[in-house]
């Protein structure tokens, strides 16, 4: 079987396309992977009753995400708050110090209050938008829709309120 000139351009040109459709598929899969970084956890959990005061913070994510934009976008507060403090960034007045420690994957942020938190006390988790993804930048941001279920839903974020438990002497 013979191709006329017409059939060969067909053919040349369709080895030449699929390769990058295939390959333009796949970046556009990643992409979208990348974009799809949740929460899958909050400990405590949103409601939390009887948490020990000597207890870490865990929020853990679906993807590895980025220390610095996650770190500044957290806090913890005395007392139960229904919005995200304007600037989350350093020590705010009210917020609890402590240190960050993250897994190597870069998907669970560990936070250890400096001491002890206070007996039978409201506390309130603060997780503002804007939480980046590792390598990926500004434009791969972490809104609300991605934190939906974890904590009761604010301006900015969201919030989750845990109270702990008396330490009996």
């Amino acid at each position: 079987m013979r191709l006329n000139r017409g059939q060969i351009k067909t053919v040349l040109l369709a080895i030449f396309i699929v390769p990058f459709v295939l390959v333009s598929c796949e970046e556009a899969s990643d992409q979208d992977e990348a974009l799809n970084a949740e929460l899958s956890r909050i400990t405590p959990a949103n409601g939390s009753i009887d948490i020990d005061p000597d207890s870490e913070i865990v929020v853990e994510f679906t993807e590895g995400m980025d220390i610095n934009s996650c770190q500044s976008r957290f806090g913890i507060y005395m007392g139960e708050l229904d919005q995200i403090p304007t600037n989350m960034m350093g020590q705010m007045t009210g917020m609890i110090a402590g240190q960050f420690h993250w897994n190597d994957a870069q998907t669970m942020m560990i936070f250890h209050p400096d001491s002890s938190l206070m007996d039978s006390t409201m506390y309130s988790i603060c997780l503002q938008d804007g939480m980046e993804m590792h390598h990926h930048g500004e434009n791969d941001m972490m809104g609300p829709g991605h934190m939906q279920g974890y904590g009761n839903s604010a301006s900015e974020g969201i919030i989750v309120h845990f109270r702990t438990s008396r330490h009996n002497p």
